[in-house]
């Protein structure tokens, strides 16, 4: 099993996921999540401003601060879909599981 969350005081490392988990990817949570987006386009190496994607109504980004911040966290959900893909392809982990 793998598990992707992030680094933050609430995360219990005891539960059974972690105790599980053969493999835990992490990243720590910023305060703006607009960071991450950020991070993940770096890597990806994006040309283009992921931030324009904003003006997507409702919560397909919320937990990203600043002009036209949405509520909700799915935003973060979807940093965390991406980052588990990256991890995944990292570890040539794409190709030993289905």
């Amino acid at each position: 099993m793998a598990i992707c969350v992030a680094i933050n005081r609430r995360e219990n490392q005891n539960n059974p996921f972690y105790i599980a988990a053969k493999y835990i990817w992490q990243y720590q949570e910023p305060d703006d999540w607009g960071d991450a987006f950020g991070y993940a386009s770096e890597h990806e190496k994006v040309e283009n401003d992921w931030s324009i994607l904003k003006c997507v109504k409702d919560q397909w980004l919320g937990g990203i601060k600043g002009k036209q911040a949405q509520k909700g966290s799915a935003g973060i959900l979807l940093f965390f879909r991406w980052l588990t893909k990256a991890k995944l392809l990292k570890e040539n982990l794409d190709n030993k599981y289905d």
